[in-house]
């Protein structure tokens, strides 16, 4: 696949952190519920929430994007050669975005795709589109980066699943 896009709103919904972080996210998940329940008292929207950022950040890990790279591909992922973002009508090269993405035989869109940044040599930050997570290869690879490097994936305000527990991550989107 040589292409992939995303919606500007879908970055960085689903994360991989590092599991010392899931303190700070639950309280993070606090705050939202929190924010939501104001915004239904109150149609009149006037400030957007977003989370703060992790304590830790995956760039702490120092997971060598030369591994990760070979990791994803042993699981049968094929690295996407561009990734476009944008919104409504607009598209644009994301410059800073890798991907790679679970593929059929034609190369087509399987339904997962997994975004990583770099900072030189390694890993800066990793999220995932998805619709779908049960396929075999896309439970192991996450499962492996969780026992490999102690992560954990957060998905925007909702859930938080150890990558290390098989059995959790089998059920999470399930």
């Amino acid at each position: 696949m040589s292409s992939i896009f995303y919606h500007e709103d879908d970055y960085g919904t689903i994360q991989l952190i590092p599991e010392e972080n899931l303190p700070f996210i639950w309280y993070e998940f606090e705050k939202i519920i929190g924010y939501d329940i104001e915004q239904k008292v109150d149609t009149n929207v006037t400030e957007i929430f977003s989370l703060d950022k992790p304590k830790i950040k995956l760039a702490e890990r120092k997971i060598p994007v030369t591994i990760f790279e070979s990791l994803c591909e042993s699981f049968g992922f094929t690295k996407i050669a561009e990734v476009y973002t944008g919104y409504a009508s607009y598209r644009g090269l994301d410059k800073k975005s890798k991907a790679f993405s679970l593929c059929d035989e034609q190369q087509k869109f399987k339904d997962f795709t997994l975004f990583y940044e770099t900072e030189g040599t390694f890993i800066s930050y990793l999220w995932v589109l998805d619709h779908f997570y049960r396929h075999d290869s896309i439970v192991k690879l996450l499962n492996e980066f969780g026992k490999k490097w102690r992560l954990c994936l957060a998905e925007n305000g909702e859930k938080v699943v150890n990558l290390r527990e098989i059995n959790i991550l089998k059920k999470y989107r399930g």
